[in-house]
């Protein structure tokens, strides 16, 4: 697989990075980590494989490949988050919407090898849980720079020189400050089974915490885009207008779960949708 690095502020021109394996974490790019690793993590990422030994930029390779471990059990296959997906999100009202160019599933399977990227990635998003943005990173990093202060040095040191892996981090970070967990925790209230719901919302909440302790360690910030004021006040003005929308779309999946006027439903649900993409920049 190779990566085409951006021109920025550091490179001066494009340059070809060649990765084999996984880079840190194991966290791929493509949005196809929920199909590739979907058997092996609950949330479609390869977060803390532990695999994969390629070159991952100059001088980084043997320090950071191979090192990095996998997550626990308890992080692994856990079938319950399927269940908390479909009801703490709005994944079932993507065909409705009609913004999508093709089904949400592949076939009529309810397993989570069945559902499209797009939907796995629009669903998290539209609840603001931004769950594939950053899930798993928080461990990888955290489980490599407990290793030793050379470790963390090395994080800090990639996360200034090395292109793909600064990207990298800065796309996390984004995905962090466009999540919002007291309304994704409103999302969660969905769900019908409460000791699941409970489950998997803290453990979605002890990772984001985990990862966002960790960005902030290796970049030096004491918030997230502190070095984008831009970005950040632009998301801060956002947040005002989609909370509401949020709030409203909570309210008709709710009565649309009650077998509430399901036909009327369709139209306010579908406005929500593309009022909070619009908002979050973000479809899926």
């Amino acid at each position: 697989m190779f990566f085409r690095a951006h021109p920025d502020h550091r490179a001066g021109g494009s340059s070809q990075l060649e990765v084999r394996g996984c880079g840190l974490g194991g966290v791929e790019s493509g949005i196809d980590d929920r199909r590739k690793f979907g058997s092996a993590h609950p949330l479609g990422l390869a977060a803390g494989t532990g695999q994969g030994s390629g070159a991952l930029g100059r001088g980084y390779g043997g320090d950071v490949a191979g090192s990095l471990p996998r997550l626990s059990p308890r992080h692994r296959g856990n079938a319950e988050v399927l269940e908390y997906f479909e009801q703490a999100t709005p994944v079932h009202e993507l065909d409705a919407a009609r913004i999508g160019s093709r089904p949400s599933r592949r076939t009529r399977g309810r397993r989570l090898e069945d559902l499209r990227a797009i939907p796995w990635v629009f669903g998290w998003m539209q609840s603001r849980h931004a769950v594939p943005a950053w899930y798993g990173v928080g461990y990888g990093v955290e489980s490599f720079a407990q290793k030793g202060k050379s470790h963390e040095r090395l994080l800090r040191e990639m996360l200034k020189d090395f292109a793909l892996f600064g990207d990298l981090v800065r796309n996390v970070e984004l995905g962090m400050a466009k999540a919002d967990l007291h309304i994704a925790h409103v999302y969660s209230e969905l769900v019908k089974n409460a000791g699941l719901r409970t489950r998997v919302f803290a453990m979605l909440e002890d990772e984001f915490l985990r990862s966002r302790k960790m960005i902030l360690s290796i970049s030096g910030q004491r918030e997230l885009l502190a070095r984008n004021r831009v970005l950040a006040r632009s998301i801060h003005l956002r947040n005002p207008y989609v909370d509401p929308m949020s709030l409203i779309q909570v309210e008709l999946l709710r009565r649309k779960q009650q077998g509430q006027e399901l036909a009327k439903l369709e139209y306010p649900l579908g406005a929500t949708i593309n009022g909070i993409a619009a908002g979050l920049h973000n479809t899926g």
